[in-house]
């Protein structure tokens, strides 16, 4: 739960950060290759998920599918327990 709720406020602060850079982009400027947007990315992109490097995975959504499989887990091993 907490996972979730941290992805949505982090996603409405980068929405508004994205909008007052293209609101306000003569006023700050700021050059392209700085803003949020298409440009706004890592370097280099590793897709092997046990690498150090930057991945195409969004560390929010990884918490979340651990939590929600170890809730799952867990409900698969206390449940016999209760129905005895």
């Amino acid at each position: 739960m907490m996972a979730k709720g941290s992805k949505a406020w982090y996603e409405v602060y980068e929405r508004y950060i994205f909008e007052i850079e293209q609101e306000e982009a003569e006023g700050l400027k700021i050059p392209e290759r700085y803003r949020l947007g298409a440009l706004c990315r890592p370097w280099e992109m590793n897709g092997n998920l046990f690498s150090k490097k930057a991945g195409r995975y969004s560390p929010s959504r990884l918490n979340i599918t651990i939590g929600s499989v170890t809730l799952t887990v867990l409900e698969g091993l206390v449940a016999p327990l209760l129905a005895e």
